[in-house]
């Protein structure tokens, strides 16, 4: 260590005293402060926060945003309590609603945001988007006569203008992708389905697939219908897909951990300061109780996907496979205000089978909380093996005896880890980038209806179509203007991964997101060695 000279630290201490004599330097007397509705100073804390609004209200240097300002202090409150608790305005608790109940009420279609534009992504099938004769690359330029193109227009608010109520149409003002004019479109408004089964069907004649991105009101049924339809096809195994799913609602989860698992199984237990323990056991009227069973997981499997794979692990009814997942185990309950805003606050956790509380450390804070999420998914991606960070060694015994942890999320039975392939980088880099996606996206634009013509459906586009030399090109020449250096080592291994990648997109624009997974499931390397894996277990 290289010592400092007596200079050094005298330095230091005159510029440290310098700070604080700026902190306090022009400060006014001190005043006692009542409370408008009384003339007691604050005591409790309810009232310490109203005389602080107050005071920001009537002595504040700067004019503020009343509402901003209650929103900060709300959040910051509940941030201070754990990662979880928030405070939600009214305009953004609807869409978080929306997303819980699994509709929303719109045109039907997707947006994208470039620049000072706004475009239209994907129509979802059978919406009035697409029965309007919307499509992808569609500039939008007015809503409701308003202009919102130029404007520097936030994309939020967009979204909140073309979104209504069911049965009150919206008139767009469009510019086709090729085109100059602007065109007037009446677009109904329905209720949407925002399905959180974003793919289902067979991967071989007796293996069955389900990938599931939320836990909402609907998914229970969404992936119930789905098994029974894999298995009218002759599903004996199953692979449910939670990778990337970030939860939700903890009924929804227990309502499918269920299906899985026998009479009197225990499924999850909830309990906090001021709840007193709940057992969660199953009914023993689940449908597939005795379907093999593989979970996938990721560092971005959270809360209530962890709920399904710590009760499923737990009673050894099936294997986990994957990554450690992130390690969400508080239970958040919402509280409604009059203004339509509320709060989620954290009023229990919740513990596997064994007894694990999975949920990863916060006592150093929200920030450092996230922040050792990424430094711990930066040092597994870069390392040769998945790493097993385990903050709590206590041990716990699945019903057959094997050994489980808790803390910091579900550890699967057999790890996937990170492909370390340096000639991986440049695909990745492309990915990443969104360069695939934008040059599909791009090419769709300008050939939907020809596209359309000749491939009618997702079925004809995912069995008929090739990428052409040229799109693959302009999808290499797009990166390097983007700083992407051409890897020629790369493209001589990956290439047809980046041609199925735009295909895969391509799909979704011109179809479906069940129309990417169609197409994308084939490259998908973790699927692959779960099936492997499935194989060589039976």
């Amino acid at each position: 260590m290289t010592e400092k000279s007596p200079r050094e630290y005298t330095l230091r201490t005159v510029f440290i005293a310098l700070l604080a004599g700026v902190a306090m330097g022009l400060f006014l007397a001190p005043r006692t402060f009542t409370l408008r509705h009384g003339s007691k100073p604050a005591e409790t804390l309810s009232q310490k926060m109203q005389s602080v609004m107050e005071l920001v209200q009537d002595e504040y240097v700067d004019a503020i945003d009343g509402d901003s300002a209650v929103v900060n202090m709300m959040n910051a409150i509940m941030t201070s309590l754990d990662p979880h608790s928030r405070y939600i305005a009214a305009e953004d608790l609807k869409r978080e609603v929306s997303d819980m109940r699994g509709n929303f009420e719109g045109i039907g279609a997707t947006l994208r945001s470039d620049h000072d534009t706004v475009y239209v992504g994907q129509t979802l099938q059978k919406s009035p988007a697409r029965a309007a004769g919307l499509r992808p690359g569609d500039r939008i330029i007015t809503v409701d006569n308003d202009t919102v193109s130029g404007v520097k227009m936030p994309i939020d608010e967009v979204i909140k203008r073309i979104r209504g109520p069911h049965g009150v149409p919206v008139t767009l003002g469009i510019m086709h992708y090729d085109g100059t004019a602007v065109h007037r479109v009446k677009v109904g408004r329905d209720v949407i389905p925002t399905n959180s089964v974003a793919y289902s069907g067979l991967l071989d004649p007796q293996t069955g697939y389900v990938r599931l991105t939320r836990f909402s009101e609907t998914s229970y049924r969404e992936v119930l219908d789905a098994m029974e339809a894999l298995e009218e096809q002759g599903m004996k195994a199953l692979v449910l897909d939670l990778r990337g799913n970030g939860g939700g609602l903890l009924d929804a989860a227990i309502r499918i951990a269920n299906e899985f698992l026998h009479r009197g199984d225990l499924i999850v237990y909830t309990q906090g300061e001021h709840q007193r323990r709940k057992d969660v056991r199953a009914d023993g009227n689940g449908s597939f109780q005795d379907t093999r069973l593989f979970i996938m997981i990721d560092e971005f499997s959270a809360s209530a996907s962890e709920v399904v794979s710590g009760a499923i692990q737990d009673n050894d009814r099936g294997t986990i496979v994957g990554r450690r997942s992130f390690g969400k185990g508080l239970v958040q309950q919402q509280f409604d205000f009059s203004d339509g805003s509320a709060v989620w606050l954290t009023v229990a956790r919740y513990y596997t089978p064994s007894g694990r509380c999975i949920q990863r450390p916060y006592d150093k804070g929200t920030d450092e909380y996230y922040a050792e999420f990424l430094n711990e998914l930066m040092a597994e991606s870069g390392a040769d093996s998945t790493l097993a960070k385990i903050t709590d060694s206590t041990p716990y015994h699945t019903t057959k005896g094997r050994i489980v942890y808790g803390g910091g999320g579900i550890y699967p039975d057999h790890v996937i880890a990170y492909q370390h392939d340096s000639l991986i980088v440049y695909y990745n880099q492309l990915t990443n980038h969104r360069i695939l996606e934008r040059t599909a996206y791009d090419y769709v634009a300008q050939h939907y209806d020809e596209l359309l013509r000749n491939y009618p459906d997702e079925k004809a586009f995912s069995t008929r179509y090739v990428i052409e030399p040229a799109l693959h090109d302009k999808a290499i020449e797009a990166g390097r203007k983007s700083g992407i250096a051409v890897n020629e080592n790369s493209l001589a291994k990956y290439s047809h991964r980046i041609d199925t990648m735009m295909k895969a997109y391509m799909a979704e624009y011109l179809y479906s997101l069940e129309a990417f997974y169609s197409v994308y499931l084939d490259m998908d390397s973790e699927l692959q060695t779960t099936l492997k894996l499935m194989h060589k277990a039976k």
